[in-house]
Formats: C-alpha cells, structure tokens, sequence
C-alpha cells in the first residue's frame, strides 16, 4: 500500500509540474471561472433588478388599489350633484 501511495503522489506531482494535472491548469481553468463568475454575477444582477422592477410595479399597483379603494367614498360624495346622500356611504364607513 505505501508503494502505491508513494506512486500516486510522485505521479500527481509529475502531473501537478506538467501542468496536465492541478498545477497551472488549474490555474488556466481558475482564469476562466472567474470570467464565468462574473458573467453569472451580472446575470443574477441583472435578474435581481428585473425581480426589484417586478416588486415596485406590483407594490406601485397596490398602492393605486389601495388609492382608489380609500379615495373612492370621497370621489363619489365630492361628485354627487347637489349634495344628494351618497349611496355608497353607507359601505365606506362601515369598511
């Protein structure tokens, strides 16, 4: 067993100078991984900021629901002619 041992690491730093093994081909691969690294973090920026846009249109479109629910006894009674009892009244004070 340490005959093998000792083979599988002389061989491993024979690959590991060549370069075939873990030495500068990794090296290489690492050069590329990081380009790779920061393509996908502009990627996960770039979806990150489609996901806050998503976020703000939908917040933005409850805040209108919520505008229009909120203001609406008030556009009906500010717009009944004459100052005529508003029928939906009733429903805004109770809600």
């Amino acid at each position: 067993s340490s005959t093998n041992a000792g083979g599988g690491g002389s061989r491993l730093k024979h690959e590991y100078e060549n370069g075939s093994g873990r030495g500068s081909g990794a090296n290489d691969s690492n050069s590329n991984t990081g380009q790779q690294q920061q393509q996908q973090q502009q990627q996960q920026q770039q979806q990150q900021q489609q996901q806050q846009q998503q976020q703000q249109q939908q917040q933005q479109l409850q805040q209108q629901q919520q505008q229009q629910s909120s203001s609406w006894s008030s556009l009906v009674k500010s717009e009944s002619p004459h100052g005529l009892r508003d029928p939906y009244s009733t429903f805004a004070s109770q809600s």
